[in-house]
């Protein structure tokens, strides 16, 4: 919610040992995060590595939005969103 401001990436450290679970919510400027994992510019692998860096290993990833569309479009986001945050964290 920094409008962009902050990388997610750098900001992980302010949350060291604290993390116990992930919203996972994309970001395309200048405000767009009605879309799914992998489609927007948040860097979710070095988000993660940094996380984990700082203790987090395990813990549920919430997927917070997906592309909007029909039923069949957002089954399918939902399956590109659940690959996408497998191959994160095999």
């Amino acid at each position: 919610y920094s409008d962009g401001a902050l990388d997610p990436v750098n900001d992980a450290a302010a949350v060291d040992g604290v993390v116990a679970g992930m919203s996972i919510k994309d970001f395309k400027p200048p405000k767009e995060v009605s879309l799914t994992p992998g489609t927007g510019i948040v860097d979710f692998a070095k988000v993660l590595a940094r996380l984990k860096q700082g203790g987090f290993t395990r813990g549920p990833l919430v997927v917070e939005c997906l592309t909007p569309g029909e039923l069949p479009s957002l089954a399918a986001e939902a399956v590109k969103a659940r690959q996408f945050l497998d191959a994160l964290t095999v």
